[in-house]
């Protein structure tokens, strides 16, 4: 098995864990590459859009899971279906292009779509590359920032 399958592989299993469905391993579209859209999200300039706090008292995973999905709702991610782009950061998988998913049952991302345990860094794109959503992992927070792009 070479790097490149072995990377994808370990991808669909977080993205099948996290309650999504793979409908296309390497979208290949005519549009920004993950990269770019990593770039917005963790520019030195990114406002969050919605901020959950690490805090140990009450389960904030969930939160990030309810709040990125408002979030993602509210900017048009979500196309025909709910199918949408995604990206997750890490090395191999960070490097992968864009997979092509949509939800099969309650989603669980921020438990699942992680670098390290409980820090989820993930971010989508809507179909047609209009609107992106992430979510980054800070020092106190969890930050969920949206961007338009058209």
């Amino acid at each position: 098995m070479n790097y490149y399958s072995s990377a994808e592989n370990l991808r669909s299993g977080m993205l099948r864990a996290s309650g999504l469905v793979v409908l296309e391993a390497s979208s290949s579209f005519d549009g920004p590459a993950p990269m770019d859209a990593w770039r917005v999200i963790i520019s030195g300039n990114a406002v969050p859009t919605a901020r959950v706090a690490t805090d140990s008292e009450f389960d904030y995973l969930s939160e990030v899971d309810r709040t990125w999905e408002s979030v993602a709702e509210e900017l048009g991610i979500f196309g025909n279906d709910r199918e949408f782009l995604i990206s997750v950061a890490g090395s191999p998988i960070g490097r992968l292009p864009w997979v092509r998913v949509r939800p099969a049952r309650d989603l669980s991302l921020a438990r699942h779509l992680v670098n390290n345990p409980e820090e989820p860094e993930f971010v989508a794109m809507s179909v047609d590359a209009r609107v992106i959503c992430g979510v980054t992992t800070e020092e106190y927070e969890i930050w969920i920032v949206g961007a338009d792009l058209a």
